[in-house]
Protein backbone atom coordinates (compact mmCIF):
# COMPACT_ATOMS: atom_id res chain seq x y z
CA UNK A 1 0.00 0.00 0.00
CA UNK A 2 1.45 3.31 -0.98
CA UNK A 3 -0.38 6.21 0.60
CA UNK A 4 -0.83 9.49 -1.25
CA UNK A 5 -1.64 11.34 1.96
CA UNK A 6 1.09 12.61 4.25
CA UNK A 7 1.46 9.60 6.53
CA UNK A 8 3.63 9.44 9.62
CA UNK A 9 3.82 6.69 12.20
CA UNK A 10 5.61 5.52 15.29
CA UNK A 11 5.23 2.61 17.67
CA UNK A 12 3.93 2.60 21.22
CA UNK A 13 7.37 1.76 22.62
CA UNK A 14 9.23 4.38 20.61
CA UNK A 15 7.15 7.58 20.56
CA UNK A 16 10.21 9.81 20.92
CA UNK A 17 12.03 8.11 18.03
CA UNK A 18 11.94 9.79 14.62
CA UNK A 19 8.59 9.36 12.90
CA UNK A 20 8.55 6.91 10.03
CA UNK A 21 7.25 8.17 6.70
CA UNK A 22 7.52 4.92 4.77
CA UNK A 23 4.37 2.85 4.51
CA UNK A 24 3.64 1.00 7.77
CA UNK A 25 4.09 -2.79 7.62
CA UNK A 26 0.36 -3.50 7.99
CA UNK A 27 -1.07 -5.23 4.93
CA UNK A 28 -4.53 -3.65 4.99
CA UNK A 29 -4.18 -0.45 6.94
CA UNK A 30 -7.64 0.88 5.97
CA UNK A 31 -9.27 -2.22 7.48
CA UNK A 32 -7.21 -1.92 10.66
CA UNK A 33 -8.12 1.76 11.05
CA UNK A 34 -11.78 0.88 10.40
CA UNK A 35 -11.58 -1.80 13.14
CA UNK A 36 -10.12 0.60 15.69
CA UNK A 37 -12.57 3.34 14.77
CA UNK A 38 -15.52 0.98 15.28
CA UNK A 39 -14.11 -0.12 18.66
CA UNK A 40 -13.71 3.50 19.76
CA UNK A 41 -17.45 3.97 20.09
CA UNK A 42 -17.54 6.71 17.47
CA UNK A 43 -19.86 6.58 14.49
CA UNK A 44 -17.81 4.18 12.44
CA UNK A 45 -16.54 5.02 8.98
CA UNK A 46 -16.18 2.27 6.36
CA UNK A 47 -12.96 0.79 5.04
CA UNK A 48 -13.74 2.51 1.74
CA UNK A 49 -13.91 5.90 3.49
CA UNK A 50 -10.58 5.33 5.26
CA UNK A 51 -8.99 4.17 2.01
CA UNK A 52 -10.19 7.37 0.32
CA UNK A 53 -8.33 9.40 2.96
CA UNK A 54 -5.19 7.29 2.52
CA UNK A 55 -5.43 7.88 -1.24
CA UNK A 56 -6.04 11.62 -0.88
CA UNK A 57 -3.28 14.11 -1.57
CA UNK A 58 -4.74 16.69 0.83
CA UNK A 59 -4.79 14.68 4.08
CA UNK A 60 -2.35 13.97 6.85
CA UNK A 61 -2.62 10.85 8.98
CA UNK A 62 -0.51 10.22 12.07
CA UNK A 63 -0.57 6.68 13.46
CA UNK A 64 0.68 4.88 16.54
CA UNK A 65 1.26 1.16 16.00
CA UNK A 66 1.73 -1.69 18.44
CA UNK A 67 5.36 -2.49 19.22
CA UNK A 68 5.25 -5.50 16.89
CA UNK A 69 3.78 -3.23 14.18
CA UNK A 70 0.83 -5.53 13.63
CA UNK A 71 -2.00 -3.22 14.80
CA UNK A 72 -3.00 0.42 14.66
CA UNK A 73 -3.46 1.74 18.21
CA UNK A 74 -4.23 5.40 17.50
CA UNK A 75 -5.11 7.66 14.58
CA UNK A 76 -5.14 11.40 13.95
CA UNK A 77 -6.64 12.50 10.62
CA UNK A 78 -6.51 16.03 9.24
CA UNK A 79 -7.65 17.35 5.89
CA UNK A 80 -6.14 20.53 4.45
CA UNK A 81 -6.81 22.96 1.62
CA UNK A 82 -4.81 26.08 0.85
CA UNK A 83 -3.56 27.35 4.23
CA UNK A 84 -6.30 25.82 6.42
CA UNK A 85 -6.83 22.37 7.87
CA UNK A 86 -9.48 20.56 9.85
CA UNK A 87 -8.95 17.86 12.43
CA UNK A 88 -11.50 15.25 11.34
CA UNK A 89 -10.76 12.37 13.71
CA UNK A 90 -8.52 11.48 16.61
CA UNK A 91 -8.97 8.28 18.58
CA UNK A 92 -6.89 5.93 20.71
CA UNK A 93 -7.38 2.24 21.53
CA UNK A 94 -8.97 1.96 24.98
CA UNK A 95 -6.15 -0.30 26.17
CA UNK A 96 -3.58 2.51 25.79
CA UNK A 97 -5.61 5.62 26.60
CA UNK A 98 -4.36 8.19 29.12
CA UNK A 99 -0.71 7.64 28.15
CA UNK A 100 -0.26 10.83 26.11
CA UNK A 101 -0.68 9.12 22.73
CA UNK A 102 -3.46 11.47 21.59
CA UNK A 103 -1.27 14.47 22.37
CA UNK A 104 1.68 12.85 20.58
CA UNK A 105 -0.38 12.25 17.43
CA UNK A 106 -1.92 15.71 17.46
CA UNK A 107 1.49 17.35 17.83
CA UNK A 108 2.87 15.16 15.01
CA UNK A 109 -0.10 16.13 12.83
CA UNK A 110 0.57 19.80 13.49
CA UNK A 111 4.19 19.23 12.41
CA UNK A 112 3.00 17.51 9.22
CA UNK A 113 0.64 20.42 8.48
CA UNK A 114 3.43 22.96 8.94
CA UNK A 115 5.25 21.27 6.05
CA UNK A 116 2.26 22.24 3.88
CA UNK A 117 2.38 25.87 5.08
CA UNK A 118 -0.91 25.51 6.92
CA UNK A 119 -1.74 28.54 9.05
CA UNK A 120 -4.89 27.43 10.92
CA UNK A 121 -6.18 24.11 12.21
CA UNK A 122 -9.88 23.89 13.06
CA UNK A 123 -11.94 21.30 14.89
CA UNK A 124 -15.30 20.76 16.50
CA UNK A 125 -15.82 18.74 19.65
CA UNK A 126 -18.77 17.85 21.83
CA UNK A 127 -19.05 20.06 24.88
CA UNK A 128 -19.35 16.82 26.88
CA UNK A 129 -15.91 15.61 25.77
CA UNK A 130 -14.09 17.49 28.49
CA UNK A 131 -10.89 15.42 28.23
CA UNK A 132 -10.55 16.28 24.52
CA UNK A 133 -11.32 19.95 25.17
CA UNK A 134 -8.64 19.92 27.89
CA UNK A 135 -6.10 18.37 25.49
CA UNK A 136 -6.89 20.84 22.72
CA UNK A 137 -6.75 23.82 25.08
CA UNK A 138 -3.41 22.68 26.55
CA UNK A 139 -1.89 22.57 23.06
CA UNK A 140 -3.13 26.07 22.30
CA UNK A 141 -6.51 25.70 20.60
CA UNK A 142 -8.92 28.56 21.29
CA UNK A 143 -12.72 28.32 21.37
CA UNK A 144 -14.08 30.38 18.48
CA UNK A 145 -17.77 29.50 18.57
CA UNK A 146 -20.53 27.10 19.50
CA UNK A 147 -22.95 25.11 17.34
CA UNK A 148 -26.04 24.75 19.50
CA UNK A 149 -27.56 21.26 19.55
CA UNK A 150 -25.16 20.01 16.88
CA UNK A 151 -24.72 16.51 18.30
CA UNK A 152 -27.44 14.07 19.34
CA UNK A 153 -26.68 11.46 21.98
CA UNK A 154 -27.99 7.87 21.80
CA UNK A 155 -30.67 8.96 24.27
CA UNK A 156 -31.75 11.77 21.92
CA UNK A 157 -30.27 14.61 23.99
CA UNK A 158 -28.93 17.63 22.07
CA UNK A 159 -25.33 18.55 22.81
CA UNK A 160 -23.47 21.66 21.67
CA UNK A 161 -20.34 21.49 19.54
CA UNK A 162 -17.41 23.64 20.56
CA UNK A 163 -15.57 25.16 17.57
CA UNK A 164 -11.85 25.56 18.14
CA UNK A 165 -8.91 26.96 16.19
CA UNK A 166 -5.14 26.58 16.47
CA UNK A 167 -2.69 29.03 14.90
CA UNK A 168 0.23 27.16 13.37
Amino acid sequence: MSANCMLGWTTLGAPAAPWQTIDPPIKDIASDIERLHAESGLTSWSKKTWQSFLDSSNCSIALCLSDDKSRVLAVCLCKYVADEAELLQIFVDRSVQNQGIGRLLLEASIDLLRIKDTLHLYLEVSEENTSAIGLYSSIGFQITGIRRGYYKTAAGKSVDAMLMRFEL
